[in-house]
């Protein structure tokens, strides 16, 4: 996923293990997601919580961080899901804020 979302990036498989525990972190998200799904409104006091808060940073790190270098690296002609976020493809450029490209580039690969 992380080869579709940002052209790269997916070598924990190659690495061997999870060093930096961005997957782990990934894999607690995911639960808190399809807890949040059937309660809603619990998610709002859930995310606040600083333990659920602190086994969700790694995920919330390593995305932003294959963001902002998918970001740096411009475009790409791998024509990958950002290519299209980062509106490379088009003339108008990049129409959503940096926030809302983080917030996307989380879900890229969940």
């Amino acid at each position: 996923m992380t080869d579709l979302a940002w052209g790269g990036g997916g070598d924990a498989i190659i690495r061997g293990g999870d060093s930096d525990g961005a997957i782990a972190s990934l894999r607690y998200s995911l639960h808190l997601a399809g807890m949040t799904k059937v309660l809603p409104w619990f998610g709002a006091y859930l995310t606040r919580l600083p333990w659920i808060k602190k086994k969700t940073r790694k995920f919330h790190e390593f995305s932003r961080e294959m963001f902002l270098k998918r970001q740096a690296r411009g475009n790409s002609e791998s024509r990958d899901v950002f290519y299209h976020l980062l509106g490379e493809g088009s003339e108008e450029g990049r129409q959503l804020s940096i926030d809302a490209l983080q917030a996307d580039s989380r879900q890229a690969v969940t």
